[in-house]
């Protein structure tokens, strides 16, 4: 039995596997099979860089809010 090596992807790649799901409105499963890669794999990237950007915009705007930038 030979052992399965895991294949690395660049953030850039990640980024752009996403958003062929977010901005260009294909489905995860197409998306994923266009790409070669695997459902689950694109929903994990899809969470963890939506995650990322739901905290980044709630710190920054609590930023701009403690600095007197926005008001409430």
């Amino acid at each position: 039995m030979t052992k399965r090596k895991n294949r690395t992807y660049t953030s850039e790649f990640k980024q752009e596997a996403v958003a062929l799901v977010t901005e260009q409105g294909y489905s995860v499963p197409k998306a994923a099979a266009s790409l070669g890669i695997t459902d689950k794999l694109l929903y994990n990237w899809k969470a963890i860089i939506w995650d990322f950007e739901v905290v980044f915009a709630f710190f920054g705007y609590f930023y701009r809010y403690s600095h007197g930038l926005v008001t409430p």
